[in-house]
């Protein structure tokens, strides 16, 4: 009779290294993701008025701020350039930090600041005041994003880490919740056997 192979069992893991793999694999690209938002704006007309549903969005697609105007008046724009960052003694150059800009929505008396990147809030700007003066404009999509090089360049990587370590903890709890019925189940040298 062959000897039986060794059952493989897998690794455990300690709640901090789980932890610790949430902070990074996922805290921090959520951080990366939140703090240059996604945002989705909607657009439709309706018996003569268009209203709007925004929503900012962490990891790109899950929304953890929605807004809605049922009578978008007017749409402006910011813009604030980046503060001049000096260097210490010794240092050749100073630096500028990011630049930043929005897209303003007005309904009346409520207001909607929309953090865009200054390379693309002019494009925005037009494209909404389109679909305010156009009364043959049914709908319109925007997607825009408040900084392109934090918001999608370096977060996108990161949030592949992320997916990563989703599917990782997935099979590990997938692990840990069928051993009880690999137990039970009988296995082929069993079946050989009688």
């Amino acid at each position: 009779m062959p000897p039986k192979p060794p059952k493989h069992t897998p690794p455990r893991q300690s709640v901090g290294t789980l932890l610790l793999g949430f902070v990074v694999f996922v805290g921090v690209p959520a951080f990366m993701t939140a703090s240059a938002p996604v945002s989705w704006l909607s657009f439709w007309r309706n018996d003569g008025r268009v209203s709007a549903k925004i929503q900012t969005c962490v990891f790109f697609v899950f929304p953890y701020r929605t807004s809605i105007l049922n009578d978008v008046t007017g749409v402006d724009s910011t813009f604030h350039r980046g503060d001049l960052i000096r260097r210490k003694a010794g240092e050749q150059h100073n630096h500028r930090a990011e630049d930043e800009a929005a897209i303003v929505l007005t309904e009346k008396e409520q207001t909607i600041v929309i953090p865009a990147s200054p390379i693309s809030v002019d494009n925005l700007k037009k494209q909404i005041q389109g679909m305010l003066s156009n009364p043959e404009q049914k709908t319109l999509s925007l997607f825009t994003v408040a900084n392109w090089k934090v918001g999608l360049i370096f977060a996108i990587p990161m949030s592949l880490f992320t997916v990563l370590y989703v599917v990782g903890l997935g099979w590990l709890i997938g692990q840990i919740l069928a051993k009880p019925f690999a137990r039970r189940m009988p296995s082929k040298s069993d079946h050989e056997s009688r």
